[in-house]
């Protein structure tokens, strides 16, 4: 049977106006990563994105990636692009011109400075792959990542209880020490939650030295509850009671396709002190597995110039705790469509950040 030809198609808008489009490659099979499927992006107030819509001969959707386009602040009434997790989950066999696409969309747009790309594919001849393309295009390894290149991976393809006996016993007797001690792990559905939540994360990141997260919590609570195979955000709650005091620790996942990433992660400390989270990591590997994800990235490790004595070798010896497989999956690239404005928004920003705007 001969396949009918494929075409990638641009479609510039609001992502409340895609969601039929998400429907129909769902009930096709198709699958469509959590930060490029258009529910996720209006439910986030993405207000404008460039969906690259694969599609074959007679119209009908094969696969699809969002670019959300955002207004820099450095110079007003111009655009950056960015395509989010990019790689083999999304098109396989389309990548080359899904990029030469978005690639020319940018071109041709007056106010776009540049696009970013995320490439993201645990093989390595796979990545090089994509980076070949994307590098024909113009775009270029960009000098720091602004997210980790290095991950550890939970093999998911396995029986439940093959993924459950990889797990190191510390973790596992840590998880039953909170059941028996009747704390439990909760899926979390009530948006009165989501102050909390926040908190939660600032506790976090002032002990941890990292840059506070902004997240609407209300609004991604909302979107877990009402795609609960996309997304989770469960929670430790003392004694089984769920209400804000009791929640002491969550983690928020996201389903794309093959694997399932750990986006969000985050407690407090209690004295006296107990395992908060190895059972909230390991009902999220739970749902994973569910979903039918392939693998689970774990949101990264410190890279080797992490300073020793930093938290974050903390947090990477509890991610060891489930999994031993250290892969590297992210390269970061970047295009500059507009040379004179874009070099003129950097000095812009440094101005501002040099003198504390």
């Amino acid at each position: 049977m001969t396949e009918l030809p494929r075409r990638v198609r641009v479609l510039d808008g609001d992502p409340r106006d895609w969601l039929a489009i998400e429907r129909a490659l769902d009930a096709q099979g198709h699958p469509v990563g959590l930060h490029h499927r258009p529910s996720f992006l209006a439910a986030t107030a993405v207000k404008r994105a460039w969906l690259l819509l694969v599609e074959d001969a007679g119209g009908q959707p094969l696969g699809a990636a969002a670019a959300t386009i955002e207004p820099t602040r450095a110079l007003p009434g111009f655009l950056i692009a960015e395509l989010p997790r990019f790689g083999p989950s999304l098109c396989r066999d389309d990548h080359a011109a899904m990029l030469q696409a978005l690639a020319r969309q940018a071109r041709r747009s007056m106010r776009v400075l540049r696009v970013r790309l995320d490439l993201l594919a645990t093989d390595d001849d796979e990545r090089t792959a994509l980076c070949k393309a994307a590098g024909a295009l113009g775009f270029v390894r960009e000098p720091s990542f602004r997210m980790y290149s290095n991950t550890l991976v939970v093999d998911l393809d396995r029986e439940i209880d093959a993924l459950d006996h990889s797990i190191d016993r510390g973790a596992r007797r840590n998880a039953k020490k909170m059941e028996d001690l009747g704390h439990r792990v909760r899926a979390i559905m009530d948006a009165r939650l989501a102050p909390r939540l926040d908190a939660l994360v600032r506790e976090t990141m002032q002990r941890s030295s990292g840059p506070q997260l902004e997240h609407d919590w209300e609004r991604l609570i909302a979107y877990s509850r009402e795609h609960p195979r996309h997304s989770r955000i469960a929670g430790m709650f003392l004694n089984g009671r769920e209400d804000p005091e009791s929640l002491v620790a969550f983690r928020w996942c996201g389903n794309h396709g093959p694997y399932v990433e750990d986006l969000v992660a985050a407690s407090t400390r209690l004295k006296p002190p107990l395992p908060l989270m190895h059972a909230v990591a390991w009902d999220m590997l739970h749902w994973g597995h569910e979903v039918g994800a392939k693998w689970f990235d774990f949101g990264g490790i410190p890279s080797p110039d992490t300073p020793p004595d930093s938290p974050l070798h903390g947090i990477a010896a509890f991610k060891r705790m489930f999994s031993k497989q250290e892969t590297r999956i992210r390269e970061q690239m970047v295009m500059v469509t507009s040379p004179v404005a874009n070099r003129c928004a950097r000095a812009i920003a440094g101005l501002r950040r040099s003198s504390g705007l």
